[in-house]
C-alpha cells in the first residue's frame, strides 16, 4: 500500500542551476508579495525576485515540484554541521534549551509555498518526503527544526515533527510555534503515521549511523504549546470556563451537544508572559477565546483594551476580506487560549444551522458592544481636550 502510495507523489527537483533559481525567487515573489499583498524585507521589488543571503551558501538547498516556466511548490532546507548553526537560527527556535546541541547536525526546513490552484494536493507530502530523505542522507542530519501557524501544526505532526518548549516565532508579521524533527526516531514517526517511517532505517541502525538519543530533549517536548486531542480541549475548556462559572459572549445561549462540537473544532495554545498571539497588519482569520491570563491588545505600541478570561479577539479579522488584524495583542502574564479556524464556522452552519446562527449574532453583538465602547473613548478623549 505505501509503495503505491509513493508512486503517486509528485516529482520533487532540486534548483541546481541560477535559471532554477531565479525561477523559483519569482514564485515566491508571487506568492509572497502579489497572492498575499504583504511587504517584506527579503521581496527584491525591482526584479520581481523573494530571496535572502542563506540562499546563494552552500548550506541551502532549494527543492520544488512543478516545471522550470511554471513551479507548483518549493521548499528550501538549510543543514549545518555539528557547532556550525549561525546565532540567528539558535536564537529563532531557542536552541540554547537542547542540550548539547552543537554535538549534533542541524537542519531548517523553511515554510513550503504552494500555488494556490495546487493547494491540497500532494505537494507538501512530496517536499516534505524529499526534504527527509535529503537530511537523513546526503545531509546526515540528526535534528531538523522548523515552524508553522498554529493552524498548520496538524499537518506537520502527521509528518513527525512535535511543537516543543521554545518561544513563538516572528516571521513576516505572523507569529509561529516552532517545531522539531527527530530524524531517527523511528518509533515516533511509526506512531504519528509518518511516511518517514519507512525511510528510518534506510540510514539509522546496524552498520549504518546510529539513531540519536532524544531522552535529553524530553523534558521540552512535556512542555508543548498546542493541544489538538478533542477530549481534552473540551476538558480544559469545561475546567476554565464552564465550571468555573466563567462564560465567553461567543458561546451564549448555545446547546450542550453544538457546545460540545463547537469547543472541540479549536485547540488548545498555551503563552507565556510576552508572547504576541497577533500583530497588527498580518492576514490571519483565526479566532481565540481566553482560557487564562490576561492579554493586552495594542497600536503602534500603544495599548487601549485588556482582555481576560472568556474574552474573545481576532473577531474582526475573521470578517474581513483581507483577514488582516487590526491591533496586536500580547500575552500580559502566561495564559491559555482555544483558537478557531474561520472554515469551522461554515463547517458548523452545515451541520447545525440554528447553533451557526446563534454564533453569528453572538459575534455581531460582540462587535457591536466594543465599537459602542470605542466610540465612547474617543468621544470622552476630544471632550478632554
Amino acid at each position: 500500500m505505501l509503495d503505491l502510495f509513493l508512486k503517486v507523489l509528485e516529482t520533487v527537483h532540486t534548483a541546481r542551476t541560477e535559471e532554477e533559481r531565479e525561477a523559483i525567487y519569482k514564485f515566491r515573489y508571487e506568492a509572497y508579495t502579489e497572492q498575499k499583498r504583504r511587504d517584506y524585507t527579503a521581496a527584491d521589488h525591482k526584479r520581481g525576485w523573494f530571496h535572502d543571503d542563506y540562499d546563494h551558501m552552500d548550506c541551502s538547498t532549494v527543492l520544488y515540484t512543478g516545471t522550470l516556466r511554471e513551479p507548483t511548490a518549493t521548499m528550501r532546507l538549510l543543514v549545518w554541521s555539528a557547532g556550525q548553526v549561525p546565532s540567528e537560527f539558535r536564537e529563532k527556535y531557542t536552541l540554547d534549551r537542547f542540550p548539547e546541541i552543537e554535538k549534533y547536525a542541524t537542519a531548517e526546513i523553511s515554510p513550503v509555498v504552494v500555488r494556490p490552484s495546487y493547494r491540497g494536493k500532494l505537494n507538501l507530502t512530496s517536499l516534505m518526503f524529499s526534504a527527509y530523505k535529503k537530511l537523513a542522507g546526503e545531509g546526515e542530519t540528526d535534528i531538523a527544526f522548523l515552524f508553522g501557524a498554529p493552524g498548520q501544526i496538524r499537518y506537520y505532526r502527521n509528518f513527525g515533527a512535535l511543537p516543543y518548549g521554545g518561544s513563538l516565532i516572528e516571521e513576516s508579521g505572523h507569529m509561529h510555534i516552532p517545531l522539531v524533527l527527530f530524524l531517527s526516531d523511528y518509533e515516533h514517526l511509526k506512531r504519528s503515521g509518518s511516511l518517514f517511517a519507512s525511510q528510518v532505517r534506510k540510514y539509522f541502525g546496524p552498520k549504518k549511523r546510529k539513531p540519536l538519543d532524544i531522552s535529553p530533549f524530553r523534558h521540552l517536548l512535556l512542555t508543548e504549546k498546542v493541544e489538538f486531542d478533542h477530549t481534552k480541549v473540551w476538558s480544559e475548556v469545561q475546567e476554565q470556563l464552564l465550571r468555573a462559572g466563567a462564560s465567553s459572549p461567543i458561546i451564549d445561549s448555545l446547546p450542550e451537544k453544538a457546545l460540545r462540537q463547537f469547543i472541540e473544532s479549536g485547540f488548545l495554545l498555551d503563552l507565556a508572559e510576552g508572547d504576541v498571539v497577533v500583530k497588527k497588519g498580518a492576514a490571519e482569520r483565526e479566532l481565540y477565546i481566553i482560557l487564562d491570563g490576561v492579554f493586552e491588545v495594542y497600536t503602534d505600541d500603544r495599548p487601549f483594551l485588556l482582555l481576560e478570561k472568556g474574552d474573545l479577539f481576532g473577531e474582526i479579522a475573521f470578517f474581513t476580506e483581507t483577514g488582516e488584524r487590526s491591533s496586536s495583542v500580547r500575552a500580559m502574564t502566561k495564559g491559555k487560549v482555544l483558537v478557531l479556524k474561520r472554515d469551522f464556522l461554515r463547517e458548523f452552519n452545515q451541520t447545525d444551522p440554528d447553533a451557526g446562527y446563534q454564533l453569528f449574532m453572538n459575534m455581531g453583538r460582540i462587535l457591536a458592544q466594543r465599537l459602542a465602547a470605542t466610540t465612547r473613548t474617543m468621544m470622552e478623549a476630544r471632550d478632554d481636550s
